[in-house]
Order: C-alpha cells, then structure tokens, then sequence
C-alpha cells in the first residue's frame, strides 16, 4: 500500500491573487464526466408518479425548520494530471491506490469538505453545511493551477445533488402513511425503521422516521 499526505507548504493561500477562474454556468448533462457517481432510480416497482398529487402552496409552520446538510457537485479541469505529482505538493491530500487507481483525495477545512480528483481531470466534491460550492470549485481549481497546471479551468460545473434535514415536530405512522401513499413509498418495517418516499417533481428521495425526522435528497 503507498500512502502520501505532503507537509509542504499550503497552496491553497498562495494563488489569491491569481486571476479569476473560468467557470460556466449549471448544464444539465455532461459527457464522460459522472465517473464515480450513481445516478437517483426508484426501486423496481415504485414509480414515482405525481400525478395523484396535488400541488400544495401551504408554508411551513415557523417551528420546522429546513436546515442544509451537504451538497455534492461535479466539474471537469480540462486537463491531465498526475495524482502522484499532485498529491506531494497538496496539505491534506491522500493517494492509495488500493482505494482507487488514478485518483487522489483532498480534504478541506473551510468549509468542511473533501473531493475525489481523477487523473483525467474529473472532480467530484462533497461539500458539508454549506451552499458555497461555487466558491470550493474554483478554489481546488487554483490548487491544481499552483501544482504546475496553469491550464487547470473549472468547466462542465454541476449540482449533482443536495441533502436537507427537518424535524416536524409530531410522530409519523408510518404504516398510514405507506397505504396511503403506495404508489410512492417503500416501507419495509422488518429491514428498516424509516419509510422512504420518493418524487419526481421534484426528483428526490425522502425519507422519514416515526418520530417525525425528516431526511431530503
């Protein structure tokens, strides 16, 4: 196993004056760039029609607050790099590749993420509590840009996905809620306590707790 983590000097800091990164808007697909992600599918069986929904405009109560958990977006570098290479001139960046040939992982502290960086210039990034994720992309881009690759751009950025929380602050049946709802939930009491719900418009997952927890993504 060949394990890496560099003390040289932080280049995070060092290129902010550097000028400013390219960056292009929110595409909806892109080509050879969802290595290493899986994309949302209903289980076989459960489509998530919306149809027997009807749209509701009510508000929250004040006492149920939505609270961001993380958010997971994707870019491309436009560029080769050499994990290797980059990861000995990188603080709190790790390659073994036991855990994934031509990658490196790189660790952030403010704000509190970490990003999978292929050799091919994929970058899949998890950001946590925070809606910053524009301001995290082009900051890996100009570490990559201090490691010797000035042609390193931020390109083909997307929101892959986004995680939420909520207590709503009443118990749940969760067995009412998946008669009701059968077209939508999967409920399996004997395998898991929570019931997941799933949507299309918009496309996401949500699951729940009897004790009223709120899980969004």
């Amino acid at each position: 196993m060949l394990s890496l983590s560099s003390s040289f000097a932080n280049l995070d800091d060092a290129g902010e004056d550097e000028e400013e990164v390219s960056f292009r808007g929110l595409p909806s697909k892109s080509n050879s760039e969802d290595e290493g992600m899986v994309p949302f599918k209903a289980p076989a069986g459960l489509e998530p029609f919306d149809d027997d929904m009807v749209p509701s405009t009510a508000l929250l109560p004040d006492d149920v607050v939505v609270s961001l958990r993380g958010s997971r977006v994707h870019f491309h570098l436009r560029c080769q790099l050499n994990v290797k290479e980059v990861c000995c001139k990188l603080r709190n960046a790790e390659y073994n590749p036991r855990k994934g040939v031509g990658r490196l992982l790189l660790r952030l502290i403010q704000p509190r993420a970490h990003a999978w960086i292929w050799s091919e210039g994929n970058v899949l990034c998890t950001i946590q509590g925070s809606d910053d994720y524009q301001k995290v992309a082009r900051r890996i881009t100009r570490m990559i840009q201090n490691c010797g690759y000035p042609d390193a751009q931020c390109k083909s950025f997307r929101l892959v996905e986004q995680s939420a929380v909520a207590d709503l602050r009443f118990p749940v049946r969760l067995e009412a809620l998946a008669q009701k709802w059968a077209r939508h939930v999967m409920y399996e009491p004997e395998v898991c306590c929570m019931a997941n719900f799933y949507l299309k418009h918009p496309r996401s997952r949500v699951q729940v707790w009897a004790s009223g927890k709120v899980r969004i993504a």
